[in-house]
């Protein structure tokens, strides 16, 4: 293909045939004779007028004076089309003269089917009409051709930016550097050459470092560039692109809704040609009344934005015969917005902070007319100087209630700011904000409160703000200054308390007793206040405190570990409270308790409620705790994968700037699930970024913490260290006052250590005083662990039977990962004891059950010791299929194709009843009870097994 391209000048040259010649330049043909130049031979000579500038003066054209050299030029091409295809590629041709662009259309006319292609690259909208505007007429000519296409240029990839970039700088260009080029420039292959072009005049590298620059510099060019488009247009244009700008500050407050909106239906009738060149009339309408302008200069203006590629999501494209669902697509709602910030920042910026202000309680006003969404309109007014009018504050309160009910505290803290500044001594707003802060910022939280209570006036508000005050300390480690500030408003108050004071009084006093003995049993050295909260009547909750109070007494009387029963109810009381009525921390220690208690499925059911209620990046420290417990459920369940996925998430999701001390729980989760995949060593690199937990954190972190600790030193062979961190555990738990055996199980393991060390003197005394803790808790998991501790640390017959008492009270509980220790033991024992065949049964079993929990680094144990004793095993990978013999591998993917048990009988040609054995060796060994299970735990399948099934007779 011979390509022939060129380029309008930036000075338009309206002289004729301007474009003509700088499109045969590549052709390097003479401007006078041409008799030797083999493409100007014959007819071609009549084009040598058009190659001279300034031979060619008629004004205004004719066609019969333009013909004999249009008909050269069309000889030229003639001879070029007959070696070859030609391209005709004419660049900024809005700028073209008009010469040029009738010869243009007279070639088309005549090329039939000739192979030549004519390009006309422009600015989006720019035509000559603004540069040379005689052409305008000839550019609509040939735009009216029926083969002509216009096709919109995209924004240029992030990989073409990096290309571009790499090629300008001649050397790697960092990705990151490349990201915020592509984001400055939005694409814009004019914008981005500029910023190239600036970058490297400035002498800025293509790295990490340049970012800053390359920000800076791209927002000088838009803003230059913007500037000079408002400049070049009347000042209503200005005025709409302001109003599209302000109006393009509601709404942001919704994630995953990109800015604001204006939403309207285009009428029917209305968008059928050229894609819906203009907005539909109710946001014409939006806007006129904003800018202050008429309807027809609303359409002007948002043309003129579109076509300088300042506007985003316009339709383009002809939609004439297009399928019914893109015509219904066209009558959508429509919404109209900047390109990106960068943009709106540019146009904020052309007018003062006083007109600005003014603009935006203008938009604000009008939204709130429109019925808009409160929030919408409220991220505008909380973007106005100094305090907000009472039509304002009565906006914002019903904005910081919808965010409230959608999970997004950050958003109502954002709201109820604006109204304390218009009314600072409002106590239902600071308590509200207070509330929300708690979630995101516990610590500004307390320092608001804290204020509060300084300035409180009376009585009944120091008591509301103590409430509060108490309900958040606890998560910054401020309980000592909860409880001093609970006791001065109880004292405040009881001196109100007359005879026949307000019952409303009567029971704020008893909201502070209850939060006093929630934040009394938060600290350490506090029993009697722990105890006092425990023996408290298992009633409904008719406040947040009382809720809370309720919640911690589950989770206390869990930790006490002398009642399971009473620990379930307390618990349940909490979970049965409406949504409107519960928060995130209350149902995280109900599910928490619930938990220890092996009521697994209610204890998960209540987390999902906490994470269905936050949204992600809004909800603060909730969401990745309520993960961290979740994970630490599903751990104790033996559901490896899932556990590492919750843990993860959690870890993922903690607020970047919170202190060391914050992250402890998803760390210490994920670093135990760690180790039972294997992973010590990254498990304990987890715990090394880590600032251990003392005795003033919560009854939870720290035994988790040391018990974790001790297992992944455990696995590394520092028996020794594990001991003593084992100890610690224990030690750690009576201080605090925890006598629940299942909360960190570290006597069970450090019974098992001590008998590989064989001081088994020791272990026994340990086993007793475990034992008589499983005794008072009583759940099969408490049962089971205490037998194979005992176990552990016998010999002979009785030890084989304390371990077949534990796999047998384990196999009652949730607890897999436990009972396949079990398994494991108690095959140790049988190889010990030379019963080879028993042994082989239960450590395959182990074997099995480890792996389909995920649990690697014990199911590699179990086969080791299988293998010893004469047992056969595949090694051990993550994946579950490879734990199934072959002929159990077909009889699964035929069961999850839907087979019967007759079908999968015949096709295999085996009776009826080795499916069935089949079957349940499948069940065990991939860890689920029926068919419905067998799919989710076999990825894949589903097809294989339903082209298996398809292929039986």
């Amino acid at each position: 293909m011979t390509r022939l391209s060129g380029a309008c000048g930036k000075s338009p040259d309206t002289t004729a045939y301007a474009g003509v010649r700088a499109l045969l330049r590549p052709l390097a043909l003479p401007c006078s004779g041409g008799s030797e130049h083999p493409l100007l031979r014959g007819n071609a000579r009549a084009a040598l007028p058009a190659l001279r500038p300034g031979s060619v003066t008629e004004r205004p054209f004719t066609a019969a004076a333009a013909y004999p050299v249009f008909h050269g030029l069309y000889r030229l091409m003639a001879d070029l089309l007959a070696q070859r295809p030609v391209a005709l590629v004419l660049d900024d041709a809005e700028r073209c003269d008009e010469y040029s662009l009738r010869w243009l259309d007279f070639l088309l006319r005549r090329a039939g089917e000739l192979p030549l292609l004519v390009v006309l690259a422009h600015r989006p909208g720019a035509t000559p009409a603004e540069f040379a505007p005689r052409a305008a007429d000839a550019w609509a000519d040939l735009a009216a051709r029926r083969l002509a296409t216009t096709l919109p240029l995209p924004p240029l990839t992030p990989a073409a930016v990096e290309e571009l970039a790499r090629q300008s700088f001649t050397g790697p260009v960092c990705p990151s550097f490349a990201e915020r080029l592509t984001a400055v420039s939005g694409g814009n292959p004019r914008t981005l050459t500029r910023l190239l072009r600036e970058l490297r005049r400035d002498g800025v590298s293509p790295d990490s470092g340049g970012r800053p620059r390359a920000t800076e510099l791209g927002g000088q060019l838009l803003a230059r560039s913007v500037r000079a488009l408002l400049d070049r247009h009347p000042a209503w244009v200005r005025e709409v692109a302001l109003a599209i700008a302000v109006l393009g500050e509601g709404g942001t407050a919704h994630p995953g809704q990109g800015g604001p909106i204006l939403s309207a239906v285009t009428p029917p009738g209305r968008g059928r040609r050229l894609g819906v060149q203009g907005p539909a009339r109710a946001t014409v309408q939006a806007l006129g009344a904003l800018a202050g302008v008429s309807p027809a200069q609303v359409e002007q203006a948002l043309t003129v934005l579109r076509h300088a590629e300042a506007l985003e999501g316009a339709l383009e494209g002809v939609l004439e015969g297009a399928p019914e669902e893109v015509l219904e697509g066209a009558r959508e709602p429509e919404r109209v917005a900047l390109a990106n910030d960068a943009v709106r920042c540019a146009v904020l910026g052309s007018v003062d902070a006083r007109r600005l202000a003014e603009l935006r309680t203008r938009a604000a006003l009008l939204l709130s007319d429109e019925g808009r969404p409160a929030e919408e309109v409220a991220e505008l007014l909380v973007l106005l100087p100094g305090p907000p009018a009472p039509w304002m504050v009565a906006l914002l309160r019903d904005a910081a209630e919808a965010a409230a009910s959608r999970g997004a505290p950050a958003a109502v803290a954002r709201y109820l700011r604006r109204v304390l500044t218009a009314q600072p001594q409002d106590v239902r707003a600071r308590l509200q904000l207070a509330a929300a802060l708690a979630e995101s910022d516990p610590q500004g939280a307390a320092a608001l409160l804290g204020a509060a209570l300084e300035g409180a006036v009376d009585a009944r508000s120091r008591a509301r703000f103590a409430l509060q005050y108490a309900l958040t300390c606890p998560t910054v480690r401020h309980s000592g200054a909860a409880v001093r500030e609970l006791d001065r408003a109880m004292e405040a108050l009881r001196a109100d308390l007359v005879p026949g004071a307000p019952a409303a009084d009567r029971q704020l006093y008893e909201r502070l007793r209850a939060a006093r003995l929630v934040v009394g049993a938060a600290e350490r050295g506090r029993p009697p206040v722990a105890v006092g909260l425990i023996r408290l009547p298992a009633a409904g909750a008719d406040t947040p405190g009382q809720l809370r109070a309720s919640a911690l007494a589950a989770q206390l009387t869990a930790l006490e570990g002398r009642s399971l029963r009473r620990t379930v109810e307390r618990a349940r009381g909490v979970l049965a409270e409406p949504p409107e009525a519960s928060d995130g921390w209350s149902l995280t220690a109900s599910a928490f308790a619930l938990g220890l208690a092996d009521q697994s499925e209610e204890a998960l059911a209540g987390l999902d409620r906490v994470l269905g209620h936050l949204q992600v990046g809004e909800a603060g420290w909730t969401r990745p705790v309520a993960l961290a417990h979740r994970a630490l459920v599903l751990h104790r369940n033996g559901a490896v994968p899932e556990a590492l996925a919750d843990a993860r998430a959690a870890l993922a999701g903690c607020p970047e700037d919170a202190s060391r001390a914050r992250p402890a729980l998803p760390r210490i989760v994920l670093a135990g699930v760690l180790i039972e995949r294997g992973e010590p060593k990254r498990a304990e690199e987890l715990l090394d970024g880590l600032a251990p937990p003392g005795p003033d954190c919560d009854a939870l972190e720290q035994p988790l913490y040391l018990l974790t600790r001790a297992r992944a030193r455990w696995a590394a062979r520092d028996r020794e260290t594990a001991l003593r961190l084992l100890l610690d555990c224990g030690r750690a738990q009576r201080e605090a006052g925890v006598g629940n055996p299942v909360l960190a199980p570290w006597w069970v393991d450090a019974c098992r250590l001590l008998a590989v060390l064989d001081r088994v003197g020791e272990a026994r005394e340990l086993a007793a005083q475990g034992s008589e803790l499983a005794l008072h808790w009583g759940s099969p998991r408490a049962l089971g662990l205490a037998a194979l501790a005992r176990g552990a640390i016998a010999s002979g017959p009785a030890g084989v039977q304390l371990l077949g008492e534990a796999v047998e009270r384990l196999s009652h509980s949730p607890a897999r990962i436990e009972q396949a220790k079990a398994e494991l033991a108690l095959g140790r024992a049988l190889l010990a004891m030379g019963e080879l065949r028993g042994a082989r049964e239960h450590l395959r079993v182990a074997a099995d059950l480890a792996r389909s929990r995920g649990a690697l680094a014990l199911a590699g144990a179990a086969r080791r010791l299988l293998l010893e004793a004469g047992g056969r095993m595949a090694e051990i990978t993550a994946s579950r299929a490879d734990m199934l013999t072959e002929m159990e591998r077909r009889v699964a993917r035929l069961a999850v194709g839907g087979a019967s048990n007759r079908q999968i009988a015949a096709s295999l040609f085996v009776t009826v009843r080795t499916v069935e054995t089949h079957l349940t060796s499948v069940y065990r060994k991939l860890g689920v009870t029926r068919r419905t299970g067998l799919a989710a735990a076999l990825p894949g399948s589903t097809a294989t097994g339903v082209r298996a099934l398809a292929s039986l007779p």
